[in-house]
């Protein structure tokens, strides 16, 4: 009897508070849509991102910096690469300016699919004269996934498609 009675009090409270939650207003939708002018970075790193079980010395490798309204909208380094080791963007305190492209933005990223994630921090100081970028980066790793690197980077600011890059009307 007594078990019935706490049954059908349960009930009654799950009935309650149902009927509470449903009488809550529900939130418009909000719709977040990038505002502000669009710009990529072309980057050369003097030594790029590079694994850690790599024997040989890195090579240059390219960075692409995509920017909106000054601020990081993605990273792509350009590298071939084996494994499940993608590049997260966690934050970002990368900014374009009249006079520079400078910041530092904080990877993470795992070598395998189930493994413990790792953090790589990017960081550009770069000096901007007109669509000229020059200066230095630096990859700060703990090494387990790539190794560290730093040194002289170079590269061209687009606000433009370059027309290499246009597709022809045959391809959409």
């Amino acid at each position: 009897m007594r078990t019935r009675r706490w049954s059908t009090v349960a009930a009654l409270v799950v009935l309650v508070l149902a009927d509470r939650a449903a009488a809550q207003p529900k939130p418009d939708p909000v719709i977040a849509t990038p505002q502000g002018p669009y710009a990529v970075a072309r980057l050369e790193l003097s030594a790029g991102l590079q694994a850690s079980e790599e024997k040989e010395p890195a090579g240059p490798q390219a960075l692409l910096v995509g920017l909106r309204d000054g601020k990081l909208a993605y990273a792509w380094f350009v590298r071939p690469t084996a494994g499940d080791s993608r590049l997260m963007v966690e934050r970002s305190t990368l900014a374009l300016t009249d006079a520079a492209l400078a910041g530092a933005v904080d990877f993470r990223t795992a070598p395998n699919r189930g493994s413990k994630q790792v953090d790589v921090k990017l960081t550009l100081d770069l000096k901007r004269a007109g669509d000229k970028l020059t200066g230095a980066y630096e990859i700060a790793t703990d090494g387990t996934v790539y190794k560290t690197a730093k040194g002289p980077a170079t590269g061209v600011l687009s606000t433009a498609a370059a027309p290499a890059d246009a597709l022809p009307p045959q391809a959409s």
